[in-house]
């Protein structure tokens, strides 16, 4: 399983998530003495730069295989379709692995097309 957290933010962003992971996820003494503790650690990078420029800024904290989870994933909670996608990567030594999905364009967006 996952041993550590990394939560990378824009440099403006790292007060403020700071104190939001401070608020929402305190280490309380039974997550402090569990066998298999969750690391979680929040790593600024400059702002306005994509996520190959956040990887290459955080690269010396990197040192195994590593999950890339933007913020803009939106998801109804149901995240047991990475279990198997982690599994294929690990299984097969592959260097990389994504999950591509289908843009969902509301109607606006393909009046252009519908317009000529």
């Amino acid at each position: 399983g996952f041993r550590e957290v990394f939560v990378v933010v824009n440099r403006s962003l790292a007060p403020a998530m700071g104190q939001y992971l401070a608020e929402t996820y305190p280490l309380d003494a039974a997550s402090a003495a569990s066998h298999d503790p969750l690391n979680t650690t929040l790593l600024s990078v400059h702002d306005d730069i994509g996520t190959a420029d956040a990887l290459r800024e955080i690269s010396h904290h990197i040192s195994s295989d590593f999950l890339v989870i933007s913020s803009d994933l939106v998801t109804d909670g149901e995240t047991e379709m990475l279990a198997p996608l982690i599994a294929q990567h690990m299984n097969t030594a592959a260097t990389l692995t994504v999950l591509l999905a289908e843009p969902h364009c509301s109607p606006s967006h393909n009046s252009s097309k519908d317009s000529g």
